[in-house]
């Protein structure tokens, strides 16, 4: 059995197995949605132009997080990790909405990133990434015109 209203938290009971003509009687207590923060680590694979397949994961500092709900389009959080690739975006609220939020991620030299995460029932939800770098355009040594590789 499942309970909801507008600005409420659904809930869902279960019942078991009502007899035939039977009734069941079952409570609900809807909460409403509550201020949560959204936290994580942002690392990224760094391979040096000079040995491509020396691959390392990383913290990434001063990448920046964003994270939205699909019907709250002009209310977005946003923060920016620390030396060690952490953030928090604290005191995201909800209000009415019970639904998912987007977070993205957004770093230099590296591609963007982004996940979907549910409205936490407790205190905060964790949404880690790991990005990728961007291509390089230019080749690993200087060509001259005219010359072959």
């Amino acid at each position: 059995m499942t309970a909801t209203a507008p600005g409420f938290t659904p809930q869902a009971n279960p019942i078991g197995t009502i007899s035939n003509g039977g009734t069941v009687d079952q409570n609900f207590n809807l909460v409403t949605p509550h201020p949560f923060a959204i936290i994580g680590q942002v690392t990224g694979d760094y391979a040096p132009l000079s040995d491509p397949s020396d691959i390392t994961v990383n913290p990434i500092a001063g990448a920046t997080i964003y994270a939205s709900a699909p019907n709250q389009p002009n209310q977005t959080y946003s923060a920016q990790t620390d030396a060690q690739g952490n953030y928090s975006i604290n005191n995201v609220n909800p209000g009415a909405y019970t639904g998912g939020y987007t977070v993205s991620v957004e770093a230099k030299r590296f591609e963007p990133q982004k996940t979907q995460v549910a409205q936490p029932i407790g205190a905060s939800v964790t949404a880690d990434f790991e990005l990728s770098q961007v291509p390089s355009t230019t080749p690993p040594h200087p060509v001259k015109p005219g010359s072959m590789m």
